[in-house]
């Protein structure tokens, strides 16, 4: 693999991460996260750890995701919430278009608060989607960066062994 080759793979795998990446349009690393009253998360809002609270007048254009702790909605979320582990409280001002999941702790939804989709397959759509996003995208990540280096040393060894004939 020549060096305009190489130069253009990572590119290639470069751009690819960023659009991958870019596609959780938000993720939170910090332990606790509020969105304010006027504020707009454009996309899906991920938080693995720590508790959430969606002001009235805050809106998430895509679903909510989080693993452990505790989320209280009081704002406007698009799509879907997906909670593994904690307490989802759905506040007289929380409006959800699409469905609420919490496998293992509470759902408090108060009066006022509306909910979309509490079909029984709601629960498994968005099981798939986030095993898809938290497993897959991860590992196809890893995938990517091990081929990219396995062929930028390959080219190496190619030129260090052409240089002694």
């Amino acid at each position: 693999m020549n060096s305009h080759t190489r130069h253009r793979l990572f590119l290639f795998v470069y751009v690819g991460l960023v659009f991958t990446l870019s596609a959780c349009s938000k993720l939170v690393l910090s332990n606790n996260f509020t969105l304010e009253s006027g504020q707009v998360v454009n996309g899906d809002l991920w938080v693995p750890v720590g508790d959430i609270k969606l002001q009235p007048g805050s809106r998430v254009t895509g679903s909510v995701f989080q693993v452990c702790c505790n989320l209280d909605v009081n704002g406007r979320v698009n799509s879907n919430i997906f909670l593994l582990t904690g307490n989802l409280r759905l506040g007289p001002t929380a409006v959800v278009r699409g469905g609420a999941v919490v496998f293992s702790g509470n759902l408090d939804r108060l009066p006022g608060a509306s909910l979309g989709d509490v079909s029984p397959n709601a629960g498994e759509r968005l099981l798939i989607g986030f095993v898809g996003l938290f497993c897959v995208l991860p590992l196809a990540i890893i995938v990517l960066l091990v081929l990219l280096v396995i062929g930028l040393r390959r080219g190496r060894a190619r030129t260090v062994t052409s240089g002694f004939k």
